[in-house]
């Protein structure tokens, strides 16, 4: 008995043909506008909302932290220029707005005490 011996490429023919006839059919089944019409609806479906949803957290995550920030710096502007308006009266160089009318104690004596505008007092 002869045996044949079957080379890779005869095995590999074969198999290259059935994989153009099936490959020929998916493309022509996926031509068809029904098929292309379901292919869109689920793209649209599950892709598009994916997306806005994830542009719509990344919106909604720099509002709150924009509005913390503004917080943050509306709760220690006040603290800071008091400090500052301290530290001014107390080095002797207070600006106009915060420098007292010359308010007169019981004692008579005239007070170097000065308010600012955030409502910390300083006595010299």
């Amino acid at each position: 008995m002869a045996e044949t011996a079957t080379t890779p490429a005869s095995e590999a023919s074969p198999r290259k043909a059935t994989l153009r006839i099936r490959l020929g059919a998916f493309v022509s089944v996926a031509k068809h506008p029904l098929v292309l019409l379901a292919a869109g609806a689920l793209v649209s479906e599950l892709l598009v909302p994916a997306l806005t949803r994830g542009a719509q957290n990344h919106q909604k995550g720099l509002e709150i932290k924009s509005d913390l920030v503004r917080s943050m710096s509306a709760a220690a502007s006040p603290f800071l220029a008091a400090s500052l308006a301290n530290v001014l009266v107390y080095n002797g160089k207070a600006p106009h707005s915060y420098t007292s009318s010359g308010a007169t104690s019981s004692t008579g004596r005239r007070s170097r005490a000065t308010t600012c505008s955030a409502g910390a007092l300083y006595a010299q």
